[in-house]
């Protein structure tokens, strides 16, 4: 007999992070593009081209966005930023508004 196996599903992902500015060059916002493996995208995107028009529409990939979105809010979107100095003060970030996920080149990028 061999024994069980037991797997515990990872997510590699290739992050992109932009510093907004405002007009007056203080910081208004960040920015990220999270390009995510092979096979994470295989997984997440199965069953959702809904039209069956071999086609992964920003209308069909809207409710992984908010998925994925949703569920890095427990994690602060792993983004945090604190003044120099002040390791222990981290600053609380707003929320994204403006999120999606568009399919190019057989992967998924999170844009948030």
């Amino acid at each position: 007999h061999a024994p069980a196996v037991v797997a515990h599903p990872h997510v590699w992902a290739t992050v992109r992070s932009e510093i907004v500015l405002g007009p007056n060059h203080q910081i208004t916002g960040i920015r990220h593009a999270w390009t995510f493996d092979e096979f994470y995208t295989a997984m997440a995107i199965e069953g959702l081209d809904t039209n069956k028009d071999g086609v992964y529409s920003k209308e069909e990939l809207q409710p992984l966005a908010k998925v994925n979105v949703e569920s890095l809010k427990d994690f602060d979107y792993f983004t945090f930023v604190h003044f120099e100095g002040e390791e222990d003060k981290l600053i609380k970030l707003k929320p994204p508004v403006d999120y999606w996920i568009d399919y190019e080149k057989s992967v998924l990028t999170l844009h948030f």
